[in-house]
């Protein structure tokens, strides 16, 4: 078995969130090119379907679903509808927010705060784990990634005054 093949996810289902940002992007074509079908999870219509028309152009499959991951509502109808169209959920990359436009200049506290509570956020609670664990294909076996863009100073700029 070559290298490459011990990291193919033929016929896995993959959420990216954050998929119509730039970090997002590149990870969905990361996960299409490795055999997944991607559910391009994000705020923008307009680049959403963009990043899954060149997932198809390279023979992929991909979902776009319109979703803000600070909103439990539309998370919950998000897997509905991964489930309703694919059945499973076996991946997922949280690549939503932390890096927003002008990171590196001023920017609001609030905006500040929101972007913190999106990691936190993705982590889902002890609780949750065993509401998730029914809809994965083989429990083992999913997995579930997380983190964050840090920017130097850049999440700093609004609390410490430069």
């Amino acid at each position: 078995m070559s290298a490459l093949n011990q990291f193919s996810l033929t016929g896995k289902v993959v959420i990216i969130t954050g998929a119509t940002g730039v970090l997002g992007a590149a990870m969905s074509v990361a996960v299409a090119e490795a055999g997944a079908r991607v559910v391009v999870m994000g705020r923008d219509a307009e680049r959403g379907e963009a990043r899954a028309a060149a997932i198809r152009a390279i023979g992929g499959e991909a979902l776009v679903i319109l979703a803000d991951v600070l909103d439990t509502a539309q998370l919950e109808a998000a897997r509905d509808q991964i489930l309703a169209t694919w059945g499973r959920i076996d991946g997922l990359v949280n690549a939503a927010g932390g890096n927003l436009a002008g990171a590196t200049v001023r920017r609001p506290a609030h905006e500040c705060h929101r972007a913190r509570r999106v990691p936190d956020r993705a982590k889902p609670p002890p609780h949750a784990r065993s509401r998730r664990r029914p809809y994965r294909a083989r429990p083992d076996a999913s997995k579930f990634v997380t983190g964050e863009t840090v920017l130097v100073d850049g999440g700093f700029n609004a609390y410490s005054g430069v």
